[in-house]
C-alpha cells in the first residue's frame, strides 16, 4: 500500500492538469497514489489524466468541496492524505517530501504549504497570496486557518473527523477548527510551495492593489515565475500549415527553418490536397495530412481545416497543448516572431496570441440603412485612438482546446504588435491564400 494518497479535485482543468501531474511524477518522494475526483469535466481533463498514467479517476455528480475530498479519500489507502487543487502546480521535486515531513511531530493533524502566484496572476491575487502565505514556519495551536489547495492530513485523524459535506466553501478551516479544539495542531510549512493562479480574497480598490503589488514585486522575484512544465520550451507545441493549390517549396523551406529555430515547436503538420506537397513532406520527413474535398475553401473555413487537422494529429498519438497556425505563403516574418508568440501566451496566460499592426486610419462601415458611417470620431492623427489589424497567417498560437471546438481565436486574446514590414501589394496576395 502506498504511504501517501494524493486527492485532486477537478472540473474542466485541461489547461492545468498536465502540469500538475507532471510535477507529481517528478517528485523525489514517489511512494504515493493519485486519485482524481472529477466533476463531469467537459474538456480533455480526464483524457490528459488517463494518458499520464498511474491515476485513479472517480466521478461525482454534484460538487461540494468536503464531500468531493471524502469520496476520494474513501477509495484511497495512504497513511497520509494530500489535498491538491488541479490548478495548483508544485514548484519543485521536493514539495511532497517537505509537506509530509511535518508529521514527524505526532501532535500535528494537518500541514499546509505556501501558495505563490503566476506571472499572469492579477494584482489582487498576487497581493493576497503573498500576504497570506508568508515565509515563517509556524505551528498553529489556536489559529485554524488551513487551505486544501495545498495540504496534507493524517488518515487516522480524518477517520475521526471527516470533512464537512454540507459546507459550500472553507471546508478546510471548518475541519482545522474541529481538530485544534480537540488539542491537535496545524503546521504551516512555507517550503512546500505550489503555484496557484488565483487568489483567496475579493478584489478591493484597484489603485491600492496596484501600489501594494508594486512593492511586493520589488522584493519577490517569484512573481515573474512559471512552473517548469509551463515554461514555453516545455509545453507541447504543434504547428499546422495548410497549403492550397500552387506550392512553392522555397517558401516552405524558409518556414520550416523559422519553426525549427524557435526551439519551442515540437512537430509540424502540413495539410494539403496537392501531390507535390505530399512528395515534399516525404522527402523532408514532415508529417502530411491529406486534405479532403469537403475542406476546400468553397465548402469550409480555416477553423474547419484546423479542427480537422488537430483531430488527425491526436488520433495519431500527438497531443499538443498549443497549436501554432502558419500560412507559409508569407515571404518574410519578423525575427523571433514564433518565439515571442509562444512566450506571450504562457507568461501572460492568454488563450490566443497573434501579430497585428497598429493603424490610425479613419474607418467606415455600412449601417442598417446601407449608408456609410464612420467608426469613432473624426480627430487629428495625434489624438486618434489606434486600431490593430490582425495578420493571423504570420503565426497565430491558440490553446488546442479552442481549435478542438472549431475556433481559431479563444476568449483571452493577446496581440503582438509589430511594425509594417510587407508592402501592401504583397500582403493582399498572401492574405488571399490564407485558407
Amino acid at each position: 500500500m502506498p504511504k501517501i494518497s494524493i486527492i485532486i479535485r477537478s472540473k474542466n482543468e485541461e489547461k492545468w492538469i498536465r502540469h500538475c501531474l507532471t510535477m507529481l511524477h517528478a517528485q523525489q518522494e514517489q511512494d504515493f497514489e493519485v486519485i482524481l475526483v472529477d466533476n463531469h469535466s467537459q474538456d480533455a481533463t480526464r483524457q490528459i489524466a488517463e494518458r499520464s498514467g498511474a491515476v485513479k479517476i472517480i466521478s461525482i455528480d454534484h460538487y461540494l468541496p468536503g464531500a468531493a475530498l471524502n469520496r476520494g479519500i474513501e477509495v484511497s489507502s495512504g497513511e497520509f492524505i494530500v489535498c491538491l487543487s488541479a490548478h495548483c502546480i508544485p514548484q519543485d521535486e521536493s514539495w511532497l517530501g517537505i509537506l509530509i515531513s511535518g508529521f514527524e511531530d505526532q501532535n500535528i493533524a494537518g500541514v499546509y504549504g505556501r501558495q505563490v502566484p503566476l506571472s499572469s496572476s492579477s494584482d489582487a491575487d498576487k497581493r493576497d497570496l503573498l500576504i497570506t502565505f508568508g515565509l515563517d514556519r509556524r505551528v498553529q495551536v489556536k489559529d485554524y486557518f488551513f487551505h486544501n489547495a495545498n495540504s496534507a492530513i493524517r488518515r487516522s485523524v480524518w477517520e475521526q473527523y471527516p470533512f464537512d459535506e454540507q459546507a459550500t466553501n472553507i471546508e478546510d478551516r471548518l475541519w482545522a477548527k474541529q481538530v485544534t479544539e480537540k488539542g491537535l495542531k496545524i503546521l504551516y510549512e512555507p517550503d512546500a510551495v505550489v503555484y496557484h493562479h488565483h487568489g483567496i480574497h475579493q478584489n478591493l480598490n484597484p489603485t491600492r492593489l496596484k501600489n501594494t503589488v508594486s512593492v511586493l514585486e520589488g522584493i519577490e522575484p517569484m512573481l515573474n515565475g512559471l512552473p517548469p512544465s509551463m515554461q514555453p520550451e516545455q509545453v507541447p507545441v504543434t504547428a499546422i500549415c495548410p497549403v492550397l493549390q500552387n506550392f512553392d517549396s522555397q517558401k516552405m523551406n524558409r518556414l520550416i527553418a523559422d519553426l525549427n529555430n524557435t526551439g519551442f515547436v515540437d512537430s509540424v503538420f502540413i495539410i494539403s490536397e496537392t501531390p507535390d506537397v505530399k512528395q515534399y513532406c516525404e522527402k523532408k520527413g514532415l508529417a502530411f495530412i491529406p486534405r479532403p474535398a469537403s475542406l476546400m475553401p468553397d465548402k469550409a473555413t480555416l477553423e474547419d481545416v484546423l479542427q480537422f487537422s488537430l483531430r488527425e494529429i491526436e488520433a495519431a498519438g500527438t497531443f499538443p497543448e498549443l497549436v501554432l497556425y502558419v500560412n507559409y505563403a508569407f515571404e518574410v516574418r519578423p525575427d523571433n516572431l514564433f518565439k515571442e508568440l509562444l512566450q506571450d501566451i504562457q507568461y501572460k496566460d492568454m488563450d490566443t496570441v497573434f501579430p497585428a499592426v497598429k493603424e490610425y486610419y479613419n474607418l467606415w462601415r455600412k449601417n442598417e440603412q446601407g449608408e456609410f458611417a464612420m467608426i469613432g470620431d473624426w480627430l487629428p492623427h495625434e489624438r486618434r485612438e489606434p486600431t490593430y489589424r490582425a495578420i493571423n497567417g504570420l503565426g497565430t498560437v491558440t490553446r488546442s482546446a479552442f481549435i478542438r471546438r472549431g475556433r481559431l481565436i479563444g476568449e483571452r486574446v493577446g496581440l503582438l504588435v509589430i511594425k509594417e514590414f510587407i508592402d501592401k501589394k504583397n500582403l493582399k496576395k498572401t492574405i488571399k491564400k490564407e485558407v
